[in-house]
């Protein structure tokens, strides 16, 4: 069975973290101060800082906690997403208002339009798939804008990297994200009292007032494996990248429904979105007796979960019902990449 999902660990991840448990200095310690000072240039973001924490939802959690935002506040985010902003929404106190999304799966400027009131402190604007979304458009907004990068490390917007053009971004080192660390994340802001406040309030040691205070660090052999991969994401990102394009040239070929191209925008391809006519169910379990594990790119919309109407999200379910992801990942071999899209060329 080819894996929809699958980690890249080469052997400079192994030898440096066995390096690290080596020199006994395995919490949080200098080599996760190297890691955030990686991560910031790699950002372009040398006048601003990151923060490492426990997950993407933590670093989320800590971003709205920094900027105030919580209970009477809304905050608009897509409900084509996964769950954790959701749970950091709420966490905070705050109240989340869903979006529908346009053509690119991400959240529609004009949508969030009609939701922004005087109680709305912020909109979080995913990057979904490793597609970057409409930040021109956004900005224009006048509100706050934090940015979900949890699937688009490396992805651009106009040349410039994503994760700068919010109050701050966000970013997950989960098992089979762009880059990993296992578990992880990471708050990059050009705002420092917002990443100094972070920073205060991931760890509770040390700390007399523990109501603000929390246990979220990775460690130093956590940080060992993300600088390593770090180092290699452009090359991750150009396999990718490669992938992807192997997978529109036998798709088109075939008249099935590809990812838009949209000019000024460099996806790093996180998933491949394809939408098909049969249906998910089906077109998955087609796959499934060809050996190729595919899956929903998105569980649930989160206005099912909220059990808010369908017909407010109409672009939402339509990507929900017929959208699927199949693998694209750098360990793929050129063999199973052909082979996948030669299958997947027969699911209509």
């Amino acid at each position: 069975m080819i894996r929809h999902s699958k980690p890249n660990i080469k052997r400079a991840d192994l030898v440096g973290v066995l390096e690290n448990l080596i020199s006994d200095n395995i919490a949080d310690g200098s080599m996760v101060r190297d890691f955030e000072k990686a991560f910031c240039e790699f950002s372009g973001q040398r006048s601003g800082s990151a923060v490492a924490v426990g997950s993407g939802l933590d670093a989320l959690f800590f971003g709205l906690k920094a900027m105030g935002i919580g209970p009477g506040d809304e905050v608009i985010l897509p409900s084509y997403l996964p769950t954790a902003p959701l749970h950091a929404v709420l966490h905070v106190g705050a109240t989340p208002v869903l979006c529908d999304i346009g053509a690119d799966y991400n959240i529609s400027p004009s949508a969030v339009r009609t939701l922004i009131n005087e109680k709305t402190k912020a909109v979080i604007v995913a990057h979904l798939f490793g597609l970057p979304a409409d930040m021109g458009e956004l900005a224009g907004l006048g509100v706050p804008l934090i940015e979900d990068c949890a699937q688009a490390l490396g992805a651009r917007y106009q040349g410039d990297l994503v994760g700068g053009f919010g109050k701050f971004a966000f970013f997950s080192f989960y098992a089979t994200k762009m880059i990993t660390t296992g578990y992880g994340g990471m708050v990059l802001s050009k705002d420092t009292r917002l990443t100094t406040a972070v920073r205060e309030m991931r760890t509770y040691i040390g700390k007399e007032d523990l109501s603000t205070s929390y246990n979220s660090n990775i460690t130093d052999f956590q940080a060992a494996m993300g600088i390593n991969q770090l180092k290699r994401l452009p090359h991750f990102i150009e396999q990718r990248r490669q992938i992807a394009e192997t997978y529109t040239m036998r798709f088109l070929q075939a008249h099935l429904d590809v990812p838009q191209n949209f000019e000024g925008r460099e996806p790093v391809w996180y998933r491949y979105p394809l939408r098909v006519k049969r249906s998910l169910k089906d077109a998955i379990e087609f796959l499934k007796k060809n050996t190729i594990e595919a899956k929903p790119p998105v569980a649930r919309p989160l206005h099912q979960i909220l059990g808010l109407p369908a017909e407010a999200f109409p672009e939402t379910e339509k990507a929900f019902l017929k959208t699927l992801s199949i693998p694209i990942y750098p360990a793929l071999l050129n063999k199973e990449v052909e082979y996948i899209a030669k299958v997947v060329a027969r699911v209509t």
